[in-house]
């Protein structure tokens, strides 16, 4: 102890003097608390007073007055039932029975508007229970989905809702239900019908396996559960064939399927025969052709037959075990029969494309359908299918007709070219061209001459036109143009007429008859289709004509002698006088110089201008006669060359004897103003072809 410290108290009294100190801060203390407890609390008095309320407006009307308004969260008073007074932002609980409860936060942007609250009326819930018990149901309500399992709790919406539960097993169920919502709870059971059946399925023998639409269900004999509907029950067991059935399980209507019986794997039976490609019959029912493989059912003997035609038929029995191939050869013996063919002419027999002779013939044939064939070089061939008759004789008899007369038969009496020229068909014969010495008017040139005519023509009953000609000119781009009028064409060449006969062939897709070369004749085809000039003795045979064996040949256009008839033809006539040196006194035929075609009358044949108008170029290069020609030409063409070619008929300039006669000729070869031509064609090859 320091001796300037004051002197110790003692130790009671020290202790008295502390405890007294602390309660008087103590004292003072909770004295300076509770002023300001007592400030705060007048704060909020005051400040409650002077904030006012904040009214909470509550929809719909029908909870407006009985609605609770609860402080969830913050200071404030309720002076009323739905007015607050709050220190700062507060939660404010709107609550009424059967409504959702809501939670608004209350501001001080609130104090001034208030708040407006707008409660929403609790859904009703609907309880669905299910019997019997799924797993999986499906619940839908108004159609859409909304649980799964084996009951389910759904929320339903005022009004009127489709309710329907559905499972694979079972029929849909549906049911209405009425919802007026505020929280109630609906209750709904649902009893669900079958929908599938229980089938019984059994086999013999048992033990196979039972697929439904593919899903195996068990081994037979087995109870499935088969929906409604159509459904394919397939058995199988090793060593057997699979069976199928179809099973339609119908609502009310009782599924039942019968014993499925199983067969045993086939055998199969492998036939040939001798020769192959016989027809096959297994048990009496058609199975094809051999060489072939069959299966058969392994129970008992089959019988198998062969037939062929031509052959004897042959059979065998054969036994053949499940899984087993048994092969079966059957040897055919050969049928025959004989055949006697004869014809007139005497013709080679063709048997199915091979030769086998010539008529009258007798053939040995196997007794099956053949192709006979009679043929003959120029005549049309016959055939006809044959079958022989095992142990007998069939005959054939047959007359071959010409191709020439067959082609013939089937030509058109009359055609049209495609220039539009109008020919007819002429039949062929035997004339005496030329004329007596003692003839008046005869000239050295006409000697008699007897040709044979033996192909059918076509001839042209007009010469051809300008306009006819002209158009071949446009066409051919070559030669000055020509008038296009109905006047024969005139001031032509010989080749020009040629080259027109070609272009018309063409034209209707024949054959052409001349090659030329320029303006000369290179080669002739005598046997093409096109058109061409009349030969001399074709000409002379149309231009003669008079209809009839015993009738004498024409000698005038008109008749047998002068004068010229009226009307006769297109000759130099009076009105040609100016024109001619010579003319025809006291006949006049209206034209001095061409005129149209078809004019005057025709022929016998109906052929018209083979006297006057033109005179006509002809096929045959001239050539003067021969005192030593065979007694009869046939199919005369005259000379292969020479300068000139015949030219045939009177002309508008012709007026003596001797140019008016039908056996007049002359020869040219440069273009005159009163010679022309016409078309004529054969109507075939020399062979009918």
């Amino acid at each position: 102890m320091n001796p300037s410290d004051p002197p110790a108290a003692p130790v009671g009294a020290n202790l008295a003097a502390r405890i007294e100190d602390a309660r008087r801060r103590s004292l003072k203390t909770f004295v300076l608390f509770a002023a300001g407890a007592i400030a705060l609390v007048a704060t909020s008095v005051i400040y409650f007073v002077l904030a006012g309320g904040v009214d909470v407006r509550v929809g719909p009307d029908a909870v407006r007055e009985r609605a609770l308004v609860a402080i969830e969260r913050g200071i404030g008073v309720m002076p009323g039932p739905r007015s607050v007074i709050a220190v700062g932002d507060i939660d404010v609980a709107v609550s009424a029975d059967g409504y959702r409860t809501q939670v608004v936060t209350i501001g001080g942007d609130d104090r001034a508007s208030g708040v407006d609250v707008t409660l929403e009326r609790l859904l009703d819930v609907l309880k669905v229970t299910v019997s019997p018990t799924v797993a999986d149901a499906q619940f839908f309500v108004d159609e859409t989905l909304v649980s799964t399992g084996p009951g389910a709790e759904i929320e339903l919406s005022e009004g009127r809702h489709r309710i329907t539960v559905r499972h694979p097993l079972y029929r849909s169920a549906e049911r209405d239900v009425e919802a007026v919502g505020g929280g109630n709870r609906i209750d709904l059971s649902v009893t669900l019908e079958r929908a599938a059946q229980r089938v019984d399925i059994a086999s013999t023998p048992a033990g196979a396996t039972i697929r439904v639409d593919g899903a195996e269900k068990g081994v037979t004999p087995v109870t499935v559960d088969i929906d409604e509907g159509q459904h394919e029950i397939e058995a199988s067991l090793a060593g057997y064939v699979t069976e199928t059935r179809f099973l339609n399980v119908a609502r009310d209507k009782a599924a039942v399927l019968a014993l499925i019986v199983l067969n045993r794997n086939p055998g199969f039976i492998r036939v040939k025969t001798e020769p192959a490609g016989a027809s096959i019959l297994i048990d009496g029912e058609y199975r094809g052709t051999t060489p072939l493989s069959v299966p058969v059912a392994p129970v008992g003997k089959h019988t198998v037959a062969a037939s062929q035609g031509g052959r004897q038929s042959a059979t065998a029995e054969v036994t053949v075990a499940s899984g087993e191939t048994r092969e079966v050869v059957l040897r055919l013996a050969e049928n025959s029969g004989k055949i006697l063919i004869e014809s007139t002419p005497s013709a080679t027999v063709m048997v199915n494309g091979t030769a086998a002779g010539a008529t009258p013939v007798e053939l040995t044939l196997p007794a099956v359908a053949h192709e006979i064939r009679i043929e003959k070089e120029g005549f049309q061939a016959i055939s006809q299918t044959v079958t022989p008759d095992p142990g007998s004789r069939k005959r054939i008899q047959v007359t071959l007709t010409s191709k020439i007369e067959a082609m013939v038969a089937k030509a058109a009496k009359a055609i049209t070219t495609a220039g539009g020229q109008q020919m007819i068909l002429v039949e062929p014969g035997k004339l005496m061209m030329g004329a007596d010495r003692s003839e008046p008017g005869q000239r050295a040139n006409e000697i008699k001459r007897s040709v044979i005519i033996s192909r059918h023509f076509y001839f042209g009953l007009h010469e051809v036109t300008a306009a006819e000609f002209a158009a071949f000119r446009k066409a051919d781009g070559a030669g000055a143009a020509i008038k296009e009028t109905r006047e024969p064409v005139a001031n032509v060449t010989w080749a020009d007429a040629a080259a027109y006969a070609n272009w018309l062939s063409g034209r209707d897709r024949l054959r052409p008859v001349y090659s030329l070369s320029g303006s000369k004749l290179a080669a002739v085809d005598v046997d093409a289709n096109g058109y061409r000039l009349p030969t001399e003795a074709e000409w002379e045979w149309v231009a003669r004509y008079q209809g009839g064996k015993g009738r004498m040949p024409l000698k005038f256009p008109w008749g047998p002698a002068m004068p010229v008839a009226a009307n006769a033809g297109n000759f130099a006539d009076e009105s040609a006088l100016a024109g001619v040196k010579t003319h025809i006194t006291l006949y006049n035929d209206g034209a001095p110089g061409l005129a149209a075609v078809g004019r005057y009358p025709a022929n016998s044949l109906g052929v018209f201008d083979l006297g006057g108008n033109v005179a006509e170029w002809i096929h045959d290069y001239y050539e003067l006669a021969d005192f030593n020609t065979p007694a009869d030409e046939i199919d005369r063409l005259g000379p292969t060359s020479g300068p000139e070619h015949v030219i045939r008929g009177s002309s508008w300039r012709s007026a003596t004897l001797t140019e008016l006669r039908m056996t007049y000729r002359e020869a040219g070869d440069a273009p005159r103003d009163d010679v022309g031509f016409r078309l004529a064609r054969w109507l075939g090859s020399r062979h009918g072809d």
